[in-house]
């Protein structure tokens, strides 16, 4: 298929739009945000945006939306993504910020400053260039674009910075100060739990259990087959206390949720607004491929597997599972015997050995560092652009 093909009539378009509005010029206090192509105030692009108005409040920070009833802090303008609105806006924003990968339309211009933050630290799915047949083409021509485009990426380990190298299509400045959504995990959880037990309505005597399983290729959710009432059965024994399931989708299946019977016991935790929250509340995370394993294990959240379709699965994994330090369940029987015999000993040792092998280095700061350095791009950007 040609390049052009590729592209299709609204790329094209819009593209041509993004460079008749040079016109305009740019503004170095500006910032237009985008987070999971339109989701809302949440994961890195949150945590920046929150440390840089501390910093400077004169900053014009608009954040590109699907839905403009999402609720936002009011130093915030929410912006319709993909209309000539937003387009105006990219073309004359002194600095970008996004997790996820731009449209491929998106033209930066001389003096603009891109941030790509990214939305996994470490993780078990490969990086893009390596799992490139699970790709659109379309997709992997944005994200070589996006790349381009990228004037820093964000990382928190030695491996994290080797998989941008390796499979991001990226050759540029890295700040290796870490992730801002995972600053939190620093935190006192005792907070995030009162928090999570108000927004629930709970008693502050139970133990909540988060099950934060990632999409499938197909949005099928069979993969979820997790008997509910067997394991809070076998979490009661583990513990003798009262436990709680949180789910909570991945936001590419999010609208799925009411798929889910949820109950006293079972919470929907995809109404939740910060995962990392719920990661801090909780005893114990579920997942699968999902990142949240690893900011779980940050957090010193104990952390099982759950995945039915390992033979199955469609995208390659970045780690073997015995080089994982989780313990791992293909089906309910492995599961309930995972956590009835869970020994929390090994598994913090194990973490360790992990964390120190991937050459982790948070120290719960990002978010200041990333905030510090746009303040500081002020007066570069202003004289690139004249």
């Amino acid at each position: 298929m040609s390049k052009l093909k590729l592209y299709g009539k609204r790329n094209i378009l819009y593209k041509c739009v993004m460079y008749l509005m040079r016109i305009f010029p740019i503004d170095e206090k500006k910032v237009v945000v985008s987070n999971f192509r339109g989701e809302g105030f949440y994961d890195n692009p949150k945590y920046i945006i929150e440390k840089l108005f501390d910093l400077d409040s004169s900053y014009k920070i608009f954040w590109l939306v699907n839905d403009e009833m999402e609720v936002f802090p009011g130093y915030i303008k929410k912006v319709k993504i993909h209309t000539i609105r937003s387009l105006f806006h990219l073309t004359t924003a002194g600095i970008w910020i996004d997790d996820c990968r731009k449209p491929l339309y998106t033209t930066k211009r001389k003096g603009q400053y891109y941030i790509q933050t990214w939305h996994a630290g470490i993780s078990n799915k490969l990086g893009e260039a390596l799992a490139r047949e699970s790709l659109s083409d379309e997709y992997i021509l944005a994200a070589k674009n996006d790349s381009e485009m990228a004037n820093l990426f964000l990382s928190n380990s030695d491996w994290l910075s080797d998989s941008y190298k390796k499979s991001f299509w990226y050759n540029g400045e890295i700040l290796k100060k870490g992730l801002p959504r995972e600053d939190i995990l620093f935190a006192d959880s005792n907070k995030f739990y009162k928090e999570v037990c108000k927004f629930y309505g709970v008693e502050e005597d139970v133990c909540f259990l988060l099950y934060a399983p990632t999409f499938r290729k197909n949005e099928d959710l069979s993969a979820y087959d997790i008997d509910y009432d067997r394991l809070i059965t076998t979490l009661r024994r583990y513990n003798n206390v009262n436990w709680k399931i949180i789910i909570r989708l991945h936001p590419n299946i999010a609208m799925k949720k009411d798929a889910i019977k949820y109950s006293e016991s079972i919470l929907n935790g995809s109404i939740y607004p910060d995962i990392n929250h719920l990661i801090l509340a909780s005893s114990f995370v579920i997942s699968d491929y999902s990142s949240c394993i690893f900011d779980a294990m940050i957090a010193k959240t104990k952390v099982l597997i759950y995945a039915n379709d390992i033979c199955s699965y469609d995208r390659p994994l970045a780690f073997k599972w015995s080089d994982l330090p989780f313990l791992v369940a293909e089906n309910n029987d492995e599961l309930n015997y995972n956590i009835q015999f869970f020994d929390e000993n090994i598994y913090q040792s194990k973490v360790s050995g992990f964390l120190n092998k991937c050459g982790f280095y948070e120290n719960g700061q990002a978010a200041e560092e990333v905030a510090k350095l746009i303040v500081n791009l002020k007066r570069k950007i202003k004289n690139e652009s004249e």
